[in-house]
């Protein structure tokens, strides 16, 4: 936490940094984005980080990554339950971001191990949670509305519209079942996009990532265009 300025000039150790944490309790309903320590740069080795998510009873949870990058030696463990004693939902490592991950119950447990070896960016995730009578939450467009914005019970249906002009790609209208999935997947608003045979493309100007790339699509409720025609490759 001290360093000194040395006769020649130079200090006597590097400048140190603040670090997030590693190891949280969470008891809102949802957060995010939380991540792992020193992200979006590497995180550290020998790492041990725990997380709990504790929500109020009758309440399910749901994870969401949106980053998800580290060494094939390094996990993220994540518990159906208050500790490492309960069943895990998930065992992840390697460079591709999970899909949603459920609980069971009112409570998750997360750990992250790191080795003393590699170090890759970490992650990024988000957490909601739901009464179990309910569906999730089949989130506003970016540039749209609905029309209900809560008590997604069985039977009840939500309509979408898009503003300005934007076309909705996917199904206007979807249902709650009753074992409490939709009918269909929720759609968005194709700000950007233009049609071709049937299907919305959006190219961007700039070079990224793969990574990078998913996680823009995504943020539009899109996924990443694979590009395999010579005829759709000149069309974009």
């Amino acid at each position: 936490a001290a360093i000194t300025c040395l006769s020649d000039g130079t200090w006597s150790d590097a400048t140190p940094k603040c670090a997030a944490g590693c190891g949280v309790n969470f008891t809102a309903t949802f957060a995010g984005p939380l991540t792992s320590p020193n992200f979006p740069s590497n995180y550290y080795n020998g790492l041990n980080c725990e997380w709990s998510i504790h929500v109020p009873a009758g309440r399910t949870i749901r994870l969401t990554f949106d980053v998800f990058n580290v060494d094939h030696n390094d996990f993220l463990t994540i518990y159906d339950g208050t500790s490492d004693r309960a069943a895990p939902l998930q065992n992840l490592t390697g460079s591709h971001s999970p899909g949603p991950i459920t609980s069971t119950s009112n409570v998750m447990f997360l750990r992250f191990t790191s080795d003393h070896r590699e170090t890759r960016q970490g992650f990024r995730f988000s957490y909601t949670s739901k009464d179990t009578s309910q569906c999730w939450d089949p989130r506003v467009p970016d540039g749209g509305t609905r029309d209900h914005n809560g008590n997604f019970t069985a039977g009840q249906t939500v309509t979408f519209n898009c503003t300005g002009g934007y076309p909705l790609i996917g199904t206007a209208a979807i249902t709650c079942l009753s074992d409490l999935t939709w009918s269909d997947a929720a759609p968005f608003c194709a700000a950007g996009y233009t049609e071709h045979s049937g299907k919305y493309y959006k190219v961007f100007p700039h070079r990224m990532t793969y990574a990078a790339a998913r996680l823009t699509c995504a943020g539009d409720g899109a996924h990443l265009a694979d590009v395999k025609s010579q005829e759709l490759q000149d069309f974009l």
